[in-house]
């Protein structure tokens, strides 16, 4: 089902096929209340909670068929050393090494790591240092009708390089891509490395950027300023890049990047194969909840070892806990990812597999009946009863 198909269904099931007893509802309406009646669907169906059945959306064929598009691997590849955090008394000291989560990352399912097992003896390894630079990006401004459509930054030479464009609009999904140029990432954080988890400052704390802004990180590289003209146009001497925002009428408008980059300091364990023999095991980590995690590290039965590594989730990371007996290099991130937003005016429609587009917008349709007439279907409480 397009999203023209799907916002014609629901202006049927709102206006009673036909009898408009309603007023009219802008596209704009529709697409916000389609795509949080998706975002309920994906969390129903997740959750064991969410049925009588009390099973996970893989434990039947139906949840497994409405979900399935959205499951997705990532490959961590890159890891941050967090350091000693703690002397367990059955494994000795216990290193932490984290990784980000991906960018659309949305529920977690499983995570799997290869990892560099030293069989009882100590792993050789050399620590690396790398220098993140992080610039951010503001996506929008207080101009209504006004949109993003290009990005430009400074090259090396002083110049402009446009790095992002999309003419009906960039949003913060465009921006998530992992597509950029120039050895460029999107981040959520001005900080993936340290955070409190080894640091008491409020500075190093790693704060989510809000869907008003992205950052881009940079590794080993700083970011270079415009050796523009000067006076308050695009190229302006001393900017980072600018932002070229433009209505339907054709107005644009540009806005400079003068926030200075922030530079972070990145640690990571690196693997030294000299010495002694080791194994390398491709194995699945184990999940231990945050006020139990110290407790399992001290029991000798329970405690992480190179078969089944532990691992908690913090922030925007998930840390593995460590010996000096074995590394944890590649980690391997089985996720549902965040869909994108269905959107009639460039035509993006829902990536659910078509057998769940009318459950979506039968939701979308009975919140709105809820919000604009007396609540006569109590859909929140019933909805899942019926699909299941």
């Amino acid at each position: 089902m397009t999203i023209e198909e799907m916002h014609i269904a629901v202006n049927l099931g709102v206006q009673k096929i036909g009898s408009f007893q309603v007023d009219n509802l802008l596209p704009e309406e529709i697409d916000h209340e389609l795509n949080l009646a998706q975002r309920r669907f994906i969390k129903q169906r997740y959750s064991a909670l969410s049925n009588v059945k009390q099973a996970g959306f893989e434990h039947s064929q139906k949840r497994l068929d409405d979900l399935r598009n959205l499951i997705e691997d990532f490959s961590a590849y890159d890891n941050n050393y967090m350091g000693p955090l703690y002397t367990s008394s059955s494994k000795g000291e216990i290193f932490v090494d984290r990784y980000k989560l991906p960018l659309d990352y949305m529920h977690l399912i499983s995570v799997r790591s290869e990892v560099k097992d030293g069989c009882q003896n100590a792993i050789q390894i050399k620590i690396r240092k790398d220098v993140h630079a992080y610039l951010r990006i503001p996506i929008t401004i207080n101009l209504k009708g006004f949109k993003l459509v290009e990005i430009y930054l400074a090259n090396s030479e002083g110049g402009a390089t446009l790095i992002k464009s999309n003419q009906n609009g960039l949003n913060i999904d465009d921006l998530r891509q992992d597509n950029y140029p120039y050895g460029l990432e999107p981040s959520l954080s001005s900080n993936d490395t340290f955070s409190d988890l080894t640091s008491n400052r409020l500075s190093a704390d790693s704060p989510i950027a809000d869907a008003n802004e992205i950052f881009l990180k940079r590794i080993n590289q700083k970011f270079h300023k415009l050796h523009g003209h000067g006076g308050g146009g695009p190229g302006t001497a001393g900017a980072y890049g600018f932002l070229i925002f433009i209505n339907s009428l054709g107005d644009k408008e540009t806005i400079n990047i003068m926030q200075p980059d922030n530079h972070v300091t990145s640690l990571s364990r690196v693997h030294e194969p000299k010495g002694r023999n080791f194994l390398t095991k491709r194995t699945l980590c184990k999940y231990v909840q945050q006020d139990d995690i110290y407790k399992v590290l001290d029991d000798p039965f329970s405690s992480t070892k190179a078969a089944a590594p532990l691992y908690t989730v913090q922030e925007n990371f998930v840390d593995l806990y460590s010996t000096i007996t074995f590394l944890p290099t590649t980690t391997v991130i089985k996720y549902l990812r965040r869909p994108a937003r269905m959107r009639k005016a460039t035509g993006s429609g829902s990536e659910l597999p078509e057998h769940t587009h009318d459950e979506i917008v039968e939701m979308a349709v009975k919140s709105i009946l809820e919000t604009i007439e007396s609540p006569r279907y109590q859909s929140q409480s019933n909805e899942v009863l019926e699909s299941e």
